[in-house]
């Protein structure tokens, strides 16, 4: 229990020094007030200090002082709650601030109520994670340099096409329609391999509109994310038949550009795999704030998968998903199982 104590016995004594100072840890005994009464072996080796020269000083003497409030708060905790557990810094012989947890716990010394504080350097870990910190953000930072630029590229091409080879084929369809008119009075046959041709140009029209819309859909810029995801969940419903329930709770005066394009994006990947890979004959896509995020769900009944095989099945359009999400400081999760469907969760921070 938390506010055990334990009891240093006088026919115990010598078998507590003996394990006190084989501690690989720092260990020190201190009063209710924090003066140091023992300090092991390792203690001594951390401060570089014999022992006279740290017992009978307060222990937050060997802090750092901008960490000495958090330390003393939490050693105020300790006299309510009997123990407790911290990551913080201290002073070592060189003077140098050496990142440490720090376990404290009751125990009674020579009768008296005392606190027993075990300190281990955890300067590797600490560093470690420093850097996976650090690598982290530059991932970030070039994930979103590349979609940044990625998204630039999109939306010229789609102009381009939209515009250059759009108005091309408008012409075309335009001169193919007059000469269908004069051929149907002078020449049948080649009057119905006129219409023949116009209906192709019309359908490679809409098949140039449809790509120009996928690479950059004009609607996300003319009137706003939550219209583009509605229609983007309308154009699956058509074309596969498989009905979505959704709940589009969105303020987009919360979002910048590149989070309403990540968001766009990635529900299009999303029902793009469902209509391939789950099987599945219903959806549901919830996107909703909250607390300071942005939270989305996309589920189906599908198939769904073995979580291992996430990467096999989907292969570069989860990687895709995963680096526009990261480029946004996001986090992506997938949970599934076989025969019980999917679900996405995105949390991207607002």
């Amino acid at each position: 229990m938390d506010d055990e104590k334990k009891v240093v016995p006088a026919s115990g004594e010598a078998k507590f020094n003996a394990i006190f100072n084989a501690s690989p840890d720092a260990v020190f005994i201190e009063n209710m007030n924090g003066v140091i009464l023992d300090v092991n072996e390792k203690g001594c080796e951390f401060h570089g200090l014999p022992k006279e020269k740290i017992v009978g000083k307060n222990f937050i003497e060997f802090v750092p002082l901008h960490h000495r409030s958090k330390v003393l708060s939490n050693f105020e905790n300790f006299v309510q709650r009997k123990k407790f557990r911290l990551e913080s810094f201290a002073t070592n012989h060189k003077g140098i601030s050496i990142p440490v947890e720090i376990t404290v716990s009751p125990i009674i010394y020579n009768q008296e109520e005392c606190i027993i504080l075990n300190m281990r350097d955890i300067s590797k870990r600490y560093y470690a994670e420093q850097e996976l910190r650090k690598t982290n953000h530059e991932l970030q930072r070039v994930s979103k340099m590349l979609t940044d630029s990625s998204e630039k590229q999109l939306k010229k091409l789609a102009a381009e096409l939209h515009d250059e080879i759009g108005q091309l084929l408008t012409a075309l369809k335009i001169e193919i329609h007059q000469l269908h008119k004069k051929l149907d009075k002078e020449n049948h046959h080649l009057s119905t391999k006129a219409e023949s041709i116009k209906e192709l140009t019309q359908y490679t029209l809409d098949s140039l509109r449809n790509i120009s819309t996928n690479l950059r859909p004009a609607i996300l810029d003319k009137i706003g994310l939550v219209a583009a995801l509605q229609w983007l969940i309308q154009q699956f419903e058509q074309k596969t038949e498989i009905p979505v329930t959704s709940n589009l709770n969105i303020e987009e005066s919360d979002l910048n550009e590149n989070q309403k394009i990540v968001i766009y994006r990635v529900l299009q990947e999303c029902l793009t795999n469902i209509y391939k890979h789950s099987g599945a004959t219903h959806a549901v896509v919830n996107i909703n704030r909250l607390n300071n995020k942005l939270l989305m769900i996309v589920q189906d009944d599908g198939t769904g998968f073995k979580q291992q095989d996430v990467s096999t099945l989907f292969g570069n359009g989860i990687i895709g998903i995963r680096e526009r999400v990261l480029s946004v400081g996001g986090r992506l999760k997938i949970n599934s199982m076989p025969q019980k469907g999917t679900e996405i969760i995105v949390n991207i921070p607002i």
